[in-house]
């Protein structure tokens, strides 16, 4: 998984461990986050692009929700935390909170 903060730290994270693998300084104010492939990601802003290389490298395993179809997401994701124990995201989004399972 990544994530993307608003200063433009984008940090990947090991989702079975529950821990960060590594964070990098990247655009400020960024509008979107994704894979490009298995080790690079595409940050944007209002005004640019920016390819940042990860050392990770990962397989996607599943996708909740879509941009284009039914999604359990009312609107963008805004925080995420990790149950301690359980395989479980918390996601917290503009307009609610969802839980969904890891898998």
């Amino acid at each position: 998984m990544a994530t993307v903060n608003q200063d433009g730290v984008t940090s990947t994270w090991n989702v079975d461990a529950r821990q960060a693998l590594e964070s990098r300084q990247g655009l400020s104010q960024p509008t979107s986050l994704r894979f490009i492939d298995a080790t690079d990601l595409l940050v944007t802003n209002q005004s640019q692009q920016q390819k940042i290389h990860t050392s990770a490298s990962w397989e996607l395993v599943t996708t909740i929700g879509s941009a284009d179809g039914d999604s359990p997401f009312a609107d963008r994701i805004l925080a995420i935390d990790f149950h301690p124990s359980e395989p479980i995201l918390a996601v917290g989004g503009a307009r609610l909170l969802e839980l969904a399972k890891s898998i």
